[in-house]
């Protein structure tokens, strides 16, 4: 199993980040867009496990999450990696909060007893909203999303982290939930 560690997104945010790829899809280039139902703020990514091994990791993280209070979290402003001619991950930015960068470093933590390494980039909380294809000059969607710069897609309080079983098909990532874990309150 591909394991991953994220946080739920409520509807009315989805439909919100939804009608901002729909306002972006003709503007762009061979671009894979995430589907609604698939939207999600990635926390950790872990990687391939033996499916025995995902009670501790659930167990590890139930631990984690026991002593993190729920939290408030904005999400507003594209973004996007590669260059702004030629982008390749296309993205809604989070306000990162203490809290959460707090959850991240902690779940990281509990991995380690497990033999994970945490990446060693700096923690970017994001919500994946395409990928396009390397190569492809996307100039007018980066200019689309600069335009916009300022919006809002809206704010939500973390109440609990999903554990997903990531698999890739034809229509890029597919998260499955394999469980739920509530924070404290």
């Amino acid at each position: 199993m591909n394991i991953s560690l994220a946080v739920t997104i409520p509807d009315e945010v989805k439909y919100s980040l939804a009608a901002a790829i729909d306002r972006l899809t003709p503007i762009a280039e061979a671009t894979l867009w995430t589907e609604r139902d698939q939207l999600q703020l990635p926390i950790v990514t872990i990687g391939e496990v033996a499916p025995a091994f995902v009670p501790h990791i659930t167990s590890a993280v139930s631990t984690v999450c026991a002593n993190t209070a729920a939290f408030p979290i904005h999400a507003s402003n594209f973004g996007f990696y590669g260059t702004k001619r030629f982008p390749h991950n296309v993205w809604a930015a989070i306000d990162v909060t203490e809290v959460l960068t707090e959850l991240y470093e902690a779940i990281w933590n509990a991995m380690k007893t497990f033999g994970f390494k945490k990446p060693d980039e700096e923690f970017h909380p994001h919500i994946v909203l395409g990928i396009c294809k390397t190569g492809i000059k996307n100039q007018p969607l980066t200019d689309a999303m600069h335009a916009d710069e300022k919006y809002d897609f809206g704010a939500w309080d973390v109440k609990k982290v999903t554990l997903y079983d990531c698999k890739t098909s034809k229509r890029g990532k597919v998260h499955r939930k394999v469980n739920q874990i509530p924070l404290l309150g």
